[in-house]
């Protein structure tokens, strides 16, 4: 092969990489007495030679990196001109100051020679420039190199260089033809994002100018994310939806994502920032709508199939601007009403003089629903006044087609109804509002307790009291149902009756007189003990397990309170004067919690 042709072989090719194993196989090629060869070329970050391409060595080769000046290839990239090591004496006297761990990283490569027989080499050079070094061998046999393959290898290295700096230009050139490329695209693709989301904004602002309602809010969001759209209230529920569902129950809507998406729904709120979720037909995007420090709903976005995006997020976030303003202008329309409610059913739960105005309001006789609302997941969600104030709306939307002029509100955190409609027609709006609650994926629920028929203004108060302190004996004695007649208790109306009986609560503050400092010594344990040995059929077995106890403790417990009143529990009427006194007690202290709601207007 003739040194033109190596030239063409080189210049034909324009990787900086293709260029180093052209110039390292044409020098063993060109020079016969050749065997092996290693290709330097200086590494500014490590400041020293580093072994590029080898052949005729084993891996440990490409560990070595030598400094200017350092053996074989250190030496001619220092002097910058070719040199010929003639036997093995003279290239260990070259590799003299060679590191020891170079040393055997040689030793390795070779499989256990630490110098060659014989040896060229020769710097890359070009402009004055060195770029690294040549060092061509024959591991075995000296002698074999003379100044014709020192010469070869020059003119070798010489156009070897100026290939391999042109290649560099060229890849140079290559990378930045790339990044500018590159950059061109994301300018464009920031361009068209910037005038998506331009449209997007105008598209909304339209539908804010217009006055357009939640539908018409989620059909455009879902047709700019092409996406389905849901938005839900702050209990979930479905206000709007594209395309249109016939479910309102989120839970039953998203179905098998719900697992995912509930637990994105509370941490949108505590946070109040958006939430990605993965869902089974792709990302599913959660968005608060939030105002001030309150949470009013919520926006799904769901079925993207893609990777959320920056429009995606902007279109959410101005969806959501809109849906909270539309939200706060019901708030603030239904705010009059519900401000006269309260003022109407402070008045009649105080006793108050009704005006003629607010007498014609209701029509005589008046039924009293007192209920108690409880929710599962307390630890998830606790019960806030917004949360409240949402179960409320439910409410209205059921028994306010039965009576418009209901008055319902909330007083000591619970719900209390007034109404002109009989017991019966109340007892069933009432079931319908537990089995609404029921669907809403939280679960909620409630106990309520229906009053009889106020004949008079003046007698809703009483009535009102009566229904509270059946809801607290509904509680104690853990009473099935969840809408009762007060007068479904029977006797026990006697004893919450009773509880507004001066003499008859001294008397039985006597008869427990003994037992409520050690009760309270003891966290209530004692007493607590009595109802729950009531509520089981009077078995110490069954209240044991109940509160999870020895029988012994219960036996112990209710022993204190013989020794402690001077009473038998074997005797029926001593056993009946406990229980008396317990129940009006308990009653004292529930009617006492809703008088001071009374003097306090406390009404939501």
């Amino acid at each position: 092969m003739t040194l033109l042709e190596v030239n063409r072989s080189l210049t034909s090719e324009l990787g900086p990489q293709e260029i180093i194993r052209e110039i390292l196989a044409d020098a063993i090629r060109v020079i016969p007495a050749a065997d092996a060869g290693v290709l330097f070329l200086y590494d500014r970050n490590c400041r020293g030679l580093v072994a590029n391409h080898a052949v005729g060595f084993g891996p440990a080769i490409y560990e070595i990196v030598v400094a200017s000046g350092e053996g074989l290839a250190g030496k001619a990239f220092e002097a910058t001109r070719p040199m010929i090591y003639r036997d093995r004496d003279a290239v260990a006297a070259c590799m003299s100051n060679t590191a020891s761990g170079n040393l055997q990283l040689m030793e390795e490569a070779t499989g256990g020679l630490t110098y060659a027989h014989s040896a060229l080499t020769c710097p890359l050079i070009y402009k004055g420039d060195a770029l690294g070094a040549i060092v061509i061998d024959n591991l075995h046999t000296p002698k074999v190199f003379n100044d014709f393959d020192l010469k070869l290898l020059e003119g070798l290295a010489r156009a070897a260089s100026v290939a391999l700096v042109n290649a560099r230009l060229y890849e140079s050139e290559r990378e930045a033809r790339v990044k500018v490329e590159a950059l061109n695209d994301e300018a464009r693709h920031r361009h068209d994002q910037m005038q998506r989301q331009l449209a997007v904004q105008e598209s909304f602002a339209a539908v804010a100018r217009e006055g357009h309602p939640l539908p018409v809010l989620a059909a455009r969001l879902a047709t700019i994310c092409e996406a389905s759209t849901i938005i839900l209230d702050r209990l979930y529920r479905v206000r709007a939806s594209a395309p249109s569902l016939a479910s309102d129950s989120v839970s039953e809507i998203l179905a098998g994502d719900w697992a995912a998406v509930e637990p994105a729904l509370l941490r949108a709120e505590t946070t109040m920032s958006r939430q990605t979720v993965a869902g089974l037909t792709g990302p599913i995007l959660v968005t608060p709508l939030c105002a001030g420090p309150n949470v009013l709903g919520f926006i799904v976005l769901r079925g993207l199939g893609r990777t959320i995006g920056d429009t995606d997020a902007s279109a959410s976030d101005s969806a959501a601007v809109i849906a909270t303003i539309e939200f706060l202008r019901e708030r603030s329309a239904e705010e009059a009403d519900r401000r006269r409610n309260e003022n109407f059913l402070e008045a009649l739960l105080s006793g108050q003089q009704l005006s003629t105005r607010q007498g014609r309001k209701l029509r005589l006789p008046l039924t009293i629903a007192v209920g108690d609302l409880r929710e599962p997941h307390t630890e998830k969600r606790p019960l806030m006044q917004s949360v409240c104030q949402g179960l409320l709306d439910v409410i209205m939307d059921v028994i306010g087609g039965d009576d418009p002029t209901a008055v319902i509100g909330l007083r000591s955190s619970q719900i209390v109804l007034v109404t002109s409609a009989a017991p019966t027609a109340i007892e069933r709006g009432l079931q319908r509002v537990i089995d609404r609650l029921h669907r809403l994926p939280e679960k909620w629920h409630a106990v309520f307790a229906v009053s009889e028929p106020a004949e008079a203004f003046t007698d809703v108060r009483n009535q009102y009291r009566e229904a509270c302190a059946a809801l607290t004996v509904h509680r104690e004695l853990q009473r099935e149902g969840s809408v009762f007649r007060v007068n479904s208790l029977g006797a026990y109306r006697l004893i919450f009756r009773s509880a507004s009986d001066t003499d008859i609560v001294e008397l039985c503050q006597r008869v427990l007189g003994r037992v409520l400092p050690a009760d309270a010594r003891s966290d209530g344990r004692i007493l607590n003990s009595f109802r729950a040995y009531l509520a089981n059929g009077n078995s110490v077995t069954a209240t044991a397990g109940k509160l999870g106890v020895h029988p012994h403790t219960i036996r112990y417990r209710l022993h204190r309170l013989e020794e402690l009143t001077s009473l038998s529990l074997e005797k029926v009427e001593d056993r009946l004067t406990l229980e008396l006194a317990t129940r009006v007690l308990d009653m004292v202290g529930a009617t006492h919690d809703h008088d001071v709601a009374d003097d306090n207007g406390d009404v939501a």
